[in-house]
């Protein structure tokens, strides 16, 4: 670390060989131009605003504040309101202000430049936000993401599954253990995810903690994060037929934005992506990823959807439809289709509220309460297949629609949505103790048949599905492998 006349930070190289070089106004604090690793510059223009360059001459620019400590703790922070102390060490530690308003110890006083009053208000902003436990936000990307991305294979099959179903990508470049990160996964990603186009394209996460830094797509992500100043960025992207070994080639993102953003964007950028991506085929794709586009590749689909519709014909007892629901899930599970497993015992588990129902207005309190806990059971299990099927608004509106006796469908959804296995337990449990399967069972029967005895609060709406895809198996394919 080099200093200045007036002891200020000029130069620092950190512990993991990245650099920072600083220029100052005058003889005051405030940073006019900053060079990081030597490849972009920041120059400071007016205001909270800055202009950048990187070493490609491409232009940028970014909005937030900057500071050097006596020390040499470089820090940033963005419109977000998150600051970024980035460390001698080379540690990027992320905190969303100090609450009491006091300066961190050995941090110049920058209060002429105002940056100190926005990390301040920043805190109020973010004090709320949610910092998710590992496995609960493992449990989010697994029920939103087509494909998790932490190596070369896994690119692979998130591009060639996309090529196959001739969907386009949207692609998510962040980290596990950074709050900003989880809070676009939570809010833009899940929302886009759930709408309309949401199912109309391949969704992939790269966690940049668990890829190899020095891989081609761990140093593709960590250059354009740290051009973001260390926030995520999202994409949307098409291909177009490759050669040989590499069968796709992506194209230049139709959309591509740092930080937070609004899902309904990614939604619009999905829908223009699609006309373009629908229309082309991949010829030189794996085995695997071949799909066959003729009229007898439905039939097994189309076999499934007349199971499930003649398991409604009102003529038929109870096990009549029974076994017909259980042909179809049968059938189902042979394709290696979670949308179309999930869907298969989703329907059965709403019949057998149905007839729980039934049951119950005829007096047989018994017969009732087994078929109400017999299609919660296949409704976790339909979670457990499938755990996106929590994010589906038709499936939501459907089970709050239902006869589910109390709060339970209330249990269920708010459970499910937060792990779609809290009903089993983890494979540690499952191995230090035997009788573990049966007791977490127990346990969530308990929490759902005691959820069913409070009184019920939820309104009836009357959830409708396309007549052309009645049992939402259609626009899901990518995720089927």
């Amino acid at each position: 670390m080099t200093r200045d006349r007036l002891g200020r930070v000029r130069d620092i190289s950190y512990a993991n060989g990245r650099s920072r070089s600083i220029d100052y106004v005058g003889d005051s604090d405030e940073i006019r131009k900053i060079v990081i690793d030597k490849k972009t510059t920041f120059e400071h223009s007016q205001g909270r605003n800055w202009t950048s360059r990187d070493q490609y001459g491409r232009m940028g620019t970014w909005t937030g504040d900057m500071s050097m400590s006596q020390d040499g703790v470089f820090s940033y922070t963005g419109q977000d309101g998150l600051t970024h102390n980035y460390l001698r060490n080379g540690r990027d530690v992320i905190r969303s202000g100090n609450d009491d308003g006091r300066r961190d110890p050995g941090r110049r006083d920058n209060s002429d430049s105002g940056s100190e009053r926005q990390r301040r208000d920043g805190s109020d902003r973010n004090r709320g936000r949610r910092e998710l436990s590992d496995a609960a936000f493992d449990q989010t990307v697994k029920q939103v993401f087509d494909q998790a991305v932490t190596n070369k294979e896994d690119y692979k099959q998130a591009l060639f599954g996309a090529a196959a179903d001739r969907k386009p990508v949207v692609m998510v470049f962040g980290r596990s253990s950074d709050p900003e990160s989880r809070q676009l996964v939570e809010t833009a990603i899940k929302q886009a995810r759930a709408g309309d186009s949401g199912q109309k394209a391949m969704f992939a996460f790269v966690d940049l903690d668990k890829v190899d830094p020095n891989s081609a797509i761990g140093r593709y992500g960590n250059e354009y994060i740290d051009r973001n100043y260390g926030s995520p960025f999202t994409m949307v992207f098409t291909q177009k037929q490759g050669v040989g070994k590499t069968p796709v080639i992506p194209e230049p993102a139709l959309f591509y934005q740092r930080g937070q953003l609004d899902g309904d964007r990614i939604g619009a950028a999905i829908a223009q992506a699609q006309e373009i991506q629908s229309q082309r085929e991949f010829a030189d794709l794996p085995d695997n990823f071949r799909r066959d586009r003729s009229s007898t590749a439905d039939a097994p689909l189309k076999n499934i959807e007349d199971l499930l519709k003649q398991a409604n014909k009102p003529e038929l007892t109870n096990q009549q439809q029974y076994d017909l629901y259980r042909q179809a899930i049968d059938a189902a599970d042979k394709l290696n289709r979670p949308e179309v497993s999930g869907a298969t015992r989703m329907e059965l588990g709403l019949a057998c509220i149905r007839w729980g129902a039934g049951h119950q207005s005829g007096g047989d309190t018994q017969k009732a309460s087994q078929s109400f806990e017999t299609g919660a059971q296949w409704l976790l299990d339909a979670g457990h297949v499938n755990p996106r099927i929590y994010q589906d608004p038709q499936f939501i509106a459907r089970l709050k629609n239902s006869d589910l006796p109390g709060t339970a469908a209330e249990e269920l959804l708010t459970r499910g949505q937060q792990n779609s296995d809290w009903y089993r337990p983890t494979q540690a449990e499952a191995q230090a103790d035997s009788g573990a399967w049966q007791k977490k069972y127990q346990e969530a029967m308990q929490v759902l048949n005691d959820a069913m005895k409070k009184p019920r609060t939820r309104p009836r709406t009357t959830p409708l599905r396309p007549e052309s895809d009645p049992y939402g198996f259609n626009g899901a394919e990518s995720a089927n492998r």
